[in-house]
């Protein structure tokens, strides 16, 4: 039985439209999972610092499609449904269109590192973990084992392999009690049950699952970025105001802080696995008693990258430097209190809150120096967004990507 203790607004630079007469010597990135806000700051970053950005989705309307900071659009198959056919449509982009770099969003991420040989052997660069090293950092039973051995404070947790074990576990601690996937994104696949009855229904699946005592705290994320050679280039730490669901997850408003308890903890994690490339790591705090408890590792980029880039931390950019062989002087220091929000997000929780009476949320009372989705200086992504979303509601009741919300990352 593995049951144990898991002991003032910034000035951004100004761009032009896009021209189709750029030439075709300027510098060329690819940006992938373009549906999402991240791959929209991602291709705003580079975009203003010269980059033509070459965007791919499954979708034909995204946030980037109407977004002037786009170069190109492109449409590519799931790299959930097959991978390898996904790599091959990489390549031939890459070689069709010239391009050298290439910069994952999301966990198509765990692709590339799969298939890093392959597409290094093709002159495609990217700036990521070995594979081993990413299962362990995203399959939240391994992380949480590796942070309690190196004594990052972690919520008592329970790795049931038996029904019986599952049990124990749950009468013995406090309700609620946290049901997780090992594998997951945001708040899918995250539960919060006060009876057996509610915890029933996984036993069927349970060793997919881990059952944890709830720890009552706010969200915070330290956000990092590791060379090739395990050196810190930036670092960033971000407090949650509110998220999507009333349950946690996505954070749709949040604040630049700075927590030297976690960013230690975080950057120590994250060095015993070696890291290279960009995670950010997930830790809740009790403002009371000044406890912390690590919760995950988010392996890629992050909902609120845009965030970071706001308050000074151009994520996007650094990574971008790193691929190309480049050292940038590590950025530690950025503007602390600086505010953004999703607008799209908060329009999705004030329509669950309408509809959760227990819930008193008004978007209205964000009150943000930037937004995720939105600028005036690039107004029509938000646009691209909201049809994206729509077309998702209409074909099929939800707001999910058209990826599958878990992707086993066993698989590969």
């Amino acid at each position: 039985m593995e049951c144990h203790k898991l002991s003032a607004h910034m000035k951004i630079p100004s761009s032009q439209p896009n021209d189709p007469t750029v030439p075709s010597s300027k510098k060329r990135v690819l940006i992938t999972y373009g549906w999402n806000r991240m791959s929209y700051i991602i291709n705003k970053s580079l975009h203003n610092q010269g980059y033509q950005t070459f965007v791919v989705s499954t979708a034909w309307m995204t946030i980037n499609r109407l977004s002037r900071y786009t170069y190109k659009n492109l449409i590519i198959s799931s790299f959930a449904k097959n991978p390898d056919r996904y790599i091959d449509h990489i390549i031939a982009i890459c070689k069709t269109n010239d391009i050298s770099i290439w910069i994952p969003s999301h966990e198509e991420s765990f692709v590339a590192s799969a298939y890093k040989t392959r597409l290094n052997d093709n002159g495609i660069k990217i700036l990521c973990p070995s594979l081993s090293i990413l299962k362990v950092a995203h399959k939240k039973n391994s992380s949480g084992a590796i942070a309690e051995s190196i004594g990052v404070p972690t919520p008592r947790s329970c790795f049931p392999l038996t029904h019986e074990e599952a049990f124990d576990f749950f009468n013995a601690t406090p309700k609620p009690v946290v049901l997780k996937l090992t594998q997951s994104n945001g708040a899918s696949g995250v539960f919060y049950l006060n009876s057996s009855d509610e915890l029933a229904p996984f036993l069927g699946s349970i060793r997919h699952w881990i059952l944890q005592e709830y720890v009552d705290g706010i969200g915070y994320g330290v956000s990092c970025l590791f060379s090739e050679s395990g050196q810190l280039i930036a670092q960033f730490t971000h407090e949650r105001l509110a998220e999507k669901l009333v349950s946690g997850g996505t954070s749709i408003y949040r604040q630049s802080a700075k927590l030297p308890l976690i960013e230690e903890h975080a950057i120590r994690l994250l060095r015993h696995l070696q890291w290279q490339g960009v995670a950010m790591v997930e830790f809740k705090v009790n403002p009371d008693t000044g406890q912390v408890w690590f919760i995950e590792i988010n392996p890629r980029f992050w909902g609120s990258l845009a965030l970071p880039y706001y308050s000074g931390v151009d994520f996007p950019y650094l990574l971008c430097q790193l691929i190309e062989g480049k050292t940038p002087s590590p950025v530690l220091e950025y503007r602390v209190g600086v505010k953004v929000g999703w607008i799209l997000g908060a329009g999705i929780r004030l329509v669950i809150a309408g509809l959760n009476r227990k819930s008193r949320f008004n978007p209205f009372t964000m009150r943000c120096d930037f937004y995720d989705d939105f600028s005036w200086e690039d107004p029509f992504a938000l646009l691209g967004e909201g049809l994206y979303y729509l077309k998702k509601m209409i074909t099929s009741g939800g707001v999910n990507s058209d990826e599958p919300v878990f992707f086993n990352i066993d698989v590969l």
